[in-house]
């Protein structure tokens, strides 16, 4: 734990370093123009956060990115854990899957209006395409990792079949390795609103960010980066409280 407050406070510092210098070069007005400052961008930001029309953006937004987000992690997981329990299956379906995940969503972004519209739904799935794949492949090769490591031991010296060896060893590493993964995607989940939102929108941090672009207006283009940022941010931050209680509970006399 101390370990890891040292770390923070080094990359806070790292930050305030980053924002000083930002502020310093942005005194050159036509840096200024270009970048913004730090002061400027604290100033719009606390302006938006009066205003209810901004709310709405991060609402939207945000619900969006979370509902696609847990949909894509689980039904990938569970599509991931079906794929290792049938290996034969597995390794046929891996490579298609894997061609299907190399597609870039932008590519075919014209034909997600024509599949889902532009409502709401649409955007929500296309949140959750950017995370399925992920979380399949993730949960596949986490999954097949335990077993490489543990399933001939298992399997040779106490006996135990496939159905066994995944309720009493594949299922209670979920709880390790699942948090990482979801650390992992989210970042894909907040990508694919953003992309969703680009398409078409009226509303959304995607739809405030590229209007404030087109107006060249620097420090709300920053503004919605932020915000968009800190979803991570804060799936991040109760993962890790996730991991410390799982650490204090089942590890503390390791």
């Amino acid at each position: 734990m101390r370990l890891e407050f040292k770390y923070s406070i080094k990359t806070l510092g790292l930050i305030v370093i980053f924002l000083v210098l930002w502020q310093i070069i942005a005194l050159d007005k036509e840096v200024a123009n270009k970048f913004s400052s730090p002061l400027e961008v604290l100033s719009i930001l606390f302006k938006e956060l009066t205003e209810q029309e901004f709310w709405n953006h991060i609402f939207y937004s945000y619900r969006n990115i979370t509902i696609g987000f847990i949909l894509g992690n689980f039904v990938g997981a569970l599509i991931g854990t079906v794929l290792w329990l049938n290996e034969s299956l597995g390794k046929t379906v891996n490579p298609i899957l894997f061609l299907l995940s190399s597609i870039p969503v932008f590519a075919i972004a014209p034909m997600t209006i024509l599949w889902w519209g532009t409502g709401d739904f649409a955007k929500v799935m296309i949140v959750f395409l950017h995370v399925f794949f992920v979380s399949v492949f993730y949960t596949y090769r986490a999954i097949g990792h335990i077993r490489d490591e543990l399933f001939t031991f298992y399997k040779n010296y106490i006996g135990m079949n496939n159905v066994q060896t995944f309720i009493h060893i594949i299922l209670p590493s979920y709880i390790i390795w699942f948090p990482e993964m979801l650390k992992f995607t989210v970042n894909f989940a907040v990508l694919g609103e953003f992309v969703a939102e680009f398409i078409v929108s009226d509303k959304g941090l995607g739809h405030y960010i590229i209007r404030a672009t087109g107006l060249y207006d620097v420090p709300r283009v920053i503004v919605g980066i932020i915000f968009l940022m800190l979803y991570s941010v804060l799936i991040n931050l109760l993962l890790n409280i996730y991991n410390s209680y799982i650490r204090k509970k089942f590890y503390s006399g390791v």
